[in-house]
């Protein structure tokens, strides 16, 4: 699963960006990603039409039908119904589902976090929890500080594990805390090793959990600091840590060969993880495999990934990459890739119906990947972003081949999917475009739509 805070500026780039942004007259993005207030965006979010009202609870799941179902391979097909929204809106969040079957959600929003235009970091707002059998969500406890850039993983004991990342100010974080959905608060647990923000992280087979990477940084004192024009140095690590849940400590293990500053990681099949690097200036991104009974790195290939792609582990191990968007153009791309582990080979696969970035992506239960939302055309002329799409599509990979899904009930840049233990999966969150340029914003209008995928039978079971 994907998750999509944005990479963080640094603050010694933060002034010329300003200068930019005054020439552009366009939304500009955060300089970190922090989890969110919970507060609503400044602009009024329209409620998609004829769908229903955005009052959240069990009335929302119910009032909408659900949308048209389409036929897929194997004559299985798709739909969607409509839940109720989130507690508050959300773009950049982690989700995750519990043990119980509820689903957890928490913020990585830019806006909590110092931004180029100065301002301390916004408070923490609450987590989200969703009980699907009645469509609601409902706030929970929030953490007790501003934190962004961090590592969220559930664990065997049905506790939610969050640790490292910013402090708002940038500076690195060593704490960790866990969540506990039976009294929905949060406790102290054992402090990281080395503090870190931008890390990787996953859970171990064996229930471990397993962070990497990620840099250094003391960050500011306060305001004045930061607007003093001193920079704040970044010093990347390469060490990594395992947690266990049994005695609450966290103990080093191999490091990575080459650092990864910002990216992903990945649970293989057989026990392994593969860490990918995010490529700032690239499409090629370091791909590293960990071996947890060696407690070893080594290195995979590059793996070329695009702004706005999306990647998900196949059955068999090997990493779809979907969609993107041009590091230079930004415009959306149909090119879908398969990266192997194992070779370090990458190979182009049959390309989406339709351009896509922004897009979420889940693989189902019978091993083919949902593709939902998302934008399928450049920025338009006056600099905002274009309207995003409400289309779904599902590739079979063992047939390399695109079939069409019922679209979404609403058109958004989705913020998360999560598969559930249903077989259903759950879409909800993420952004619509402005629709005038601001200057000093540095959010989208970001909404709490949600919404459930079902793939239903085949005709044969």
């Amino acid at each position: 699963m994907r998750t999509r805070p944005a990479p963080s500026t640094t603050p010694s780039t933060a002034f010329l960006l300003l200068g930019i942004i005054a020439l552009a007259g366009c939304v500009v993005g955060p300089a970190a990603v922090a989890p969110g207030s919970g507060a609503q965006a400044s602009t009024t979010i329209p409620e998609p039409t004829g769908l229903v009202s955005a009052t959240p609870g069990p009335a929302a799941a119910t009032a909408a039908p659900a949308s048209p179902a389409a036929t897929l391979p194997g004559d299985a097909t798709g739909s969607w119904d409509r839940l109720g929204n989130m507690s508050s809106p959300r773009w950049a969040f982690t989700a995750m589902e519990l043990l119980d079957g509820r689903v957890f959600a928490i913020d990585q929003e830019a806006c909590n976090a110092m931004s180029p235009f100065g301002g301390p970091p916004h408070s923490p707002g609450p987590t989200d929890i969703l009980d699907p059998a009645t469509g609601t969500w409902t706030a929970a406890a929030a953490l007790n500080a501003t934190r962004t850039g961090f590592v969220a993983l559930r664990l065997p004991n049905s506790h939610v594990l969050v640790t490292g990342g910013n402090n708002g100010w940038y500076g690195a974080y060593s704490s960790t805390r866990l969540f506990d959905p039976a009294t929905r608060g949060w406790a102290a647990t054992g402090l990281l090793n080395t503090a870190r923000l931008s890390l990787v992280g996953t859970l171990l087979a064996d229930g471990r959990a397993l962070v990497a990477g990620g840099a250094y940084a003391e960050g500011y004192r306060d305001e004045a600091d930061f607007l003093s024009g001193r920079a704040s140095q970044e010093h990347p690590v390469r060490t990594a840590e395992l947690y266990d849940p049994n005695t609450e400590r966290w103990t080093e293990t191999g490091s990575l060969v080459r650092e990864i500053v910002g990216g992903d990681a990945y649970p293989l099949p057989d026990g392994r993880v593969l860490a990918i690097g995010t490529a700032w200036s690239t499409e090629q991104g370091d791909a590293q495999v960990y071996e947890p009974v060696q407690g070893r790195w080594t290195v995979a290939g590059r793996l070329a990934r695009l702004p706005g792609s999306v990647s998900v582990v196949l059955a068999d191990g090997s990493i779809l990459v979907i969609g993107g968007a041009g590091f230079t153009d930004h415009r959306p791309v149909a090119t879908v890739r398969r990266f192997e582990p194992d070779t370090g080979v990458t190979r182009e696969v049959a390309p989406l119906p339709a351009p896509r970035t922004g897009s979420v992506a889940v693989r189902l239960a019978d091993g083919r990947v949902l593709v939902a939302g998302g934008t399928e055309a450049q920025r338009l002329e006056s600099g905002l972003d274009a309207p995003p799409t409400a289309t779904a599509f599902i590739y079979d990979p063992i047939r390399d081949a695109w079939a069409t899904a019922a679209p979404m009930p609403f058109a958004v840049n989705p913020g998360q999917a999560v598969l559930l233990a249903s077989g259903d999966v759950l879409v909800t969150g993420g952004s619509i475009p402005r629709t005038e340029a601001l200057i000093d914003v540095c959010e989208p209008d970001a909404v709490g739509w949600t919404a459930l995928f079902t793939l239903g039978t085949t005709a044969t079971d």
